[in-house]
């Protein structure tokens, strides 16, 4: 499935985020990156997030980003595959969770990594 750009059956990867966020270390928070991915995930979630940071890029640097990153399914058919893959899947789950009352952050990933990793470090400083 890697290999090839797909996604992992909703019900697995659910099965193991569950998992995950219902462990004791947990407690405190837990950043999950990638899930829910779409409506169905969102469903099987057991736990509602408090926050959802959302990292932004314009499409022609996301895709000459992750051409330059060289993995086998970057192609550039495949990397539009997956930005209308998100777009329509994703975005209903963030559309959702804004509707519910969710906290959410927007952060601009154009700039370099060390300004936006200062801006995500800001947001667990309390």
């Amino acid at each position: 499935l890697y290999d090839a750009g797909e996604m992992s059956p909703d019900d697995l990867t659910m099965e193991i985020v569950n998992k995950r966020i219902n462990e004791d270390d947990t407690e405190k928070g837990l950043v999950l990156d990638g899930a829910p991915r779409n409506l169905v995930q969102e469903e099987l979630m057991s736990k509602q997030p408090d926050l959802i940071i959302m990292v932004t890029l314009d499409e022609k640097e996301a895709l000459k980003r992750m051409v330059e990153r060289g993995r086998v399914d970057d192609t550039e058919e495949g990397i539009k595959k997956r930005i209308g893959w998100y777009k329509e899947k994703v975005m209903p789950v963030i559309n959702l969770y804004e509707q519910k009352g969710v906290r959410f952050v927007e952060i601009d990933n154009t700039p370099s990594v060390e300004e936006v990793q200062k801006v995500l470090d800001g947001l667990f400083k309390n």
